[in-house]
């Protein structure tokens, strides 16, 4: 699963990783502060909770200095933070493996609706129903899923918006 820089909109992005082991609800709290700070500029996603808390990202590459700054935040604070950039397959297999260690509990990802591909980031899409009327899918999307749907639907001039 290749995690480079994206095309995503006007701006490229990119996916990366933030874990810690917080030693006490204080930083455990801290650390949902950081990832609801970086949810304003980009996606989130919680994947593994316990003595271990990890946190994917998808970020405007423009953003990325928030990551040399959390990353610093995490050496000094935690006993145990990194980040780490860009996402890669064999870094969440090092997660998982440390996750499942700790006792931590993963967060499965959810397939596509369309290909069936992993994605982390993907999400439902509003659609029109049977009775034309828009709402959300039952099924989630992948990101190149969810963008060749809405250029599908736009050449039709039909409705379909991907929720973030």
């Amino acid at each position: 699963m290749k995690r480079a820089s994206r095309q995503c909109g006007a701006e490229k992005t990119v996916d990366a990783v933030f874990f810690a082991e917080p030693r006490n609800t204080v930083e455990r709290d801290d650390l949902a502060g950081y990832a609801a700070g970086l949810a304003q500029v980009g996606q989130i996603r919680l994947y593994s909770d316990g003595p271990v808390v990890t946190y994917l990202v998808r970020l405007p590459v423009s953003a990325l200095p928030l990551l040399d700054g959390l990353e610093i935040t995490l050496k000094r604070d935690f006993a145990f933070g990194r980040v780490e950039l860009p996402l890669q397959d064999i870094v969440l297999a090092v997660i998982e493996d440390v996750v499942r260690a700790t006792g931590s509990e993963s967060i499965p990802f959810e397939t596509c609706g369309v290909c069936g591909a992993v994605d982390p980031f993907s999400a439902p899409m509003m659609l029109p129903g049977e009775d034309g009327e828009i709402r959300p899918s039952e099924k989630v999307y992948c990101t190149v899923c969810a963008r060749d749907m809405a250029s599908e639907a736009t050449a039709r001039r039909a409705p379909a918006v991907a929720m973030a």
